[in-house]
């Protein structure tokens, strides 16, 4: 292996930090509140924000079957409703979520409460930015957080992900992409209506700090290393 390469090794996140530990892997790439449990537990360090190269990235989807919304599409909106009304609520009371997601609450996930305010409060340029090594933030004048909470899915966003996934190759075959154009999955995979309704029905976009309101549903993606 060449010393610009890595190999790349397919984990569960439960168990990156415990092979991080035992020195079985040198890093690890996930969402928080592993980062952070890393840090707490075994002295990890943050090497990169993925947020600080791509800003205000997606992350996680809401994923239903297409029948469901067909033929049930007052439910699937609820389900909408309600997961647009819980981001808004998170991004006013980052502590009170943190209690309840953690084992002194309502054990959502098996932390402590310490280690989930790690990941709602702690993005400081005194800790992950110069002259600190590693530099795990480079754009701080992008003004963003650790973890944000953004409902819209901007086809600008799907779009790179497709094409990147078009590109890169992890595990298994992924020649059937070559055969769907990022258009078509923009349109067809995606339905941008439901949560346009959820945000507006909670008072627009302007409950979003990450959202333009000149043009809050499109945006050009900022990627930086």
């Amino acid at each position: 292996m060449k010393k610009d390469e890595v190999n790349l090794f397919l984990l569960a996140p439960p168990e990156m930090p415990p092979a991080l530990a035992a020195k079985q892997i040198d890093g690890y790439i996930v969402a928080e509140p592993f980062n952070a449990l890393g840090e707490m537990k075994i002295n990890a360090k943050i090497m990169r924000f993925t947020g600080d190269i791509w800003k205000n990235h997606p992350c996680c989807v809401v994923v239903m079957k297409e029948e469901l919304l067909k033929n049930d599409p007052v439910f699937s909106q609820k389900v909408i409703n309600a997961v647009v009304r819980a981001q808004s609520w998170v991004l006013g009371h980052p502590a009170e979520t943190a209690h309840i997601l953690s084992n002194d609450g309502k054990r959502y996930l098996p932390m402590s409460k310490e280690t989930l305010m790690r990941v709602f409060t702690n993005y400081s340029t005194e800790i992950y930015a110069k002259p600190n090594i590693p530099e795990a933030i480079k754009h701080p004048q992008w003004n963003i957080n650790r973890i944000g909470f953004q409902p819209y899915p901007y086809p600008s966003a799907t779009r790179f992900i497709y094409e990147q996934m078009q590109n890169t190759v992890v595990q298994g075959d992924n020649s059937f992409l070559q055969k769907i154009s990022p258009d078509d999955v923009i349109k067809d995979l995606v339905n941008y209506e439901m949560v346009k309704k959820a945000i507006s029905q909670l008072g627009g976009p302007g409950k979003f700090t990450d959202m333009n309101l000149e043009n809050p549903w499109d945006r050009e993606e900022i990627i930086e290393i």
